[in-house]
C-alpha cells in the first residue's frame, strides 16, 4: 500500500515537471541594485516616503507571506516598544501562522521565539507622522496623492489594495530602475547569512518553516561566492604564466 502511494506521488511529480512546473529560487538582492534603492529613497515624496516604509517592514521584519502583509494593512498593529535597555524598537505581534506553533505547548514556551524588530525607527516615526489622522478602515497604506505640489500628501479615502503588498517588490524593481525583476522573497535571507546568523535564528526572524527553502536561497550566493574565488585564482594563475613569458 505504501509503494502504491509513493509510486502515485512520483507520478504526480513528473507531470507536475512535464507540464512546466519547478521549484523557484529568488535571487537575493545585488548591492549595485541596493544603492539604486538607498537613491530613490530619497523621502522627497509621499511615495518614496511609503515606498522606504515598506521597504524597511518586510526588509526589516521578514514580512513578505500572503497572511503576514494582511496582518499588517492597518495602523493598530504599529506600536513602539522598548527594550530592556530602554531603546525603542517596532515589533510585530505573535500570529497563528508561520509565527507561532500550532502546538497550545510548544507556542506558549516559544511565544516570542519568531519575531523580529526594527531597531530604525526614525524611518517609521517619519511615515507616520505624514499619514492623514483618519484613512479609510484606519489604513496603514493609503494612496499617495500624485499632484501634491511638493509636499508629502495622502488620499484619506483611498488606500493601497493587497495585490500591491503582494507584488511590492516587483513594482518598486521597475520605479528605482534596478538591474532585475525582484520579488517579495528576495528580500533578507542571504544579508542574515552574511551577517554571521544561524539557521535557526534566520528561520526564527523570517517564519520560514523549512531549512531546504532558506538552504535554497542561499545557493544562489554560494554559486557567486565560488564563482569569485575561481576568477581569482585564474587571474592569478595567468598573471604568473605572462610573467614566465615575459621573463
Amino acid at each position: 500500500m505504501v509503494r502504491n502511494s509513493m509510486n502515485r506521488i512520483r507520478m504526480k511529480v513528473r507531470e507536475w515537471h512535464n507540464s512546466g512546473g519547478q521549484a523557484r529560487s529568488y535571487p537575493p538582492i545585488e548591492e549595485g541594485d541596493m544603492e539604486k534603492l538607498r537613491t530613490y529613497f530619497d523621502r522627497s515624496s509621499a511615495e518614496t516616503t511609503q515606498d522606504e516604509f515598506l521597504f524597511r517592514v518586510m526588509y526589516g521584519l521578514g514580512e513578505r507571506g500572503r497572511e503576514h502583509l494582511e496582518s499588517i494593512e492597518s495602523k493598530k498593529w504599529l506600536v513602539k516598544r522598548e527594550d530592556s535597555d530602554g531603546r525603542p524598537y517596532y515589533a510585530l505581534p505573535v500570529l497563528n501562522s508561520k509565527n507561532k506553533s500550532a502546538d497550545p505547548n510548544r507556542a506558549k514556551r516559544d511565544i516570542d521565539v519568531k519575531q523580529a524588530r526594527i531597531y530604525d525607527v526614525g524611518i517609521v516615526d517619519d511615515y507616520m507622522a505624514i499619514l492623514p489622522t483618519d484613512t479609510k478602515n484606519d489604513s496603514l497604506f493609503p494612496r499617495p496623492l500624485k499632484n501634491a505640489g511638493g509636499t508629502r500628501r495622502f488620499c484619506s479615502k483611498q488606500k493601497r489594495g493587497i495585490n500591491y503588498l503582494r507584488t511590492f517588490m516587483k513594482a518598486l524593481s521597475k520605479k528605482a530602475k534596478l538591474s532585475k525583476e525582484y520579488t517579495n522573497h528576495s528580500i533578507r535571507v542571504c544579508d542574515l547569512e552574511s551577517a554571521g546568523h544561524s539557521m535557526s535564528e534566520i528561520m526564527a526572524i523570517t517564519g520560514q518553516k523549512s531549512e531546504s527553502t532558506v538552504r535554497r536561497y542561499l545557493a544562489v550566493k554560494r554559486d557567486k561566492s565560488l564563482q569569485q574565488c575561481s576568477d581569482a585564482v585564474s587571474r592569478a594563475l595567468n598573471m604568473g604564466q605572462s610573467a614566465a613569458t615575459h621573463g
